[in-house]
């Protein structure tokens, strides 16, 4: 359960806590685009790296392994983004929306702040989708010293 619950949380829930300046353009969110498909997650990948005042405390790599079925991505041509997670009998779906300018993604939580957004590069590569990250920053008390986690995510998945 936890497997599915830090994978959805990074890929969902901690997606959205980047903030941009830019305004987004609409995007190209048509049946065209290739971006638009249903994608079955195979793996996603978090890379953690923490300092404290400029030195370099920690630097780790979270594989997830997902089997057909477990994780799954649809892109819509109407700007929708759902997830679907299913850990066995339990089926959990989100709901974002997006933008596609090619080859950066755009994922927004709340549709009407478009300024609150994780962005990814996307690679195509045959039938093969790879998004990866822009790194995240959080800043957190750590006994008195700041201590500031950099976040990054890969995602790899195949059209279904």
């Amino acid at each position: 359960m936890k497997k599915y619950l830090f994978g959805f949380a990074a890929v969902i829930a901690l997606g959205f806590s980047a903030c941009g300046d830019d305004e987004p353009t609409t995007g190209d969110k048509t049946s065209t685009s290739p971006i638009v498909a249903k994608w079955e997650v195979t793996d996603l990948s978090n890379r953690v790296q923490d300092s404290m005042t400029n030195g370099m405390l920690l630097d780790t790599s979270i594989n997830i392994p997902y089997v057909a079925g477990e994780m799954m991505i649809e892109f819509k041509a109407d700007g929708k983004a759902i997830t679907t997670t299913n850990d066995g009998g339990t089926i959990e779906m989100d709901t974002a929306t997006y933008t596609f300018n090619a080859p950066v993604l755009k994922i927004y939580e709340d549709p009407t702040d478009m300024t609150d957004y994780q962005e990814f590069d996307v690679t195509f590569s045959g039938s093969n989708v790879t998004l990866k990250s822009k790194p995240m920053y959080e800043v957190i008390d750590f006994s008195g010293l700041p201590l500031t986690l950099k976040i990054t995510t890969t995602v790899n998945g195949k059209k279904i």
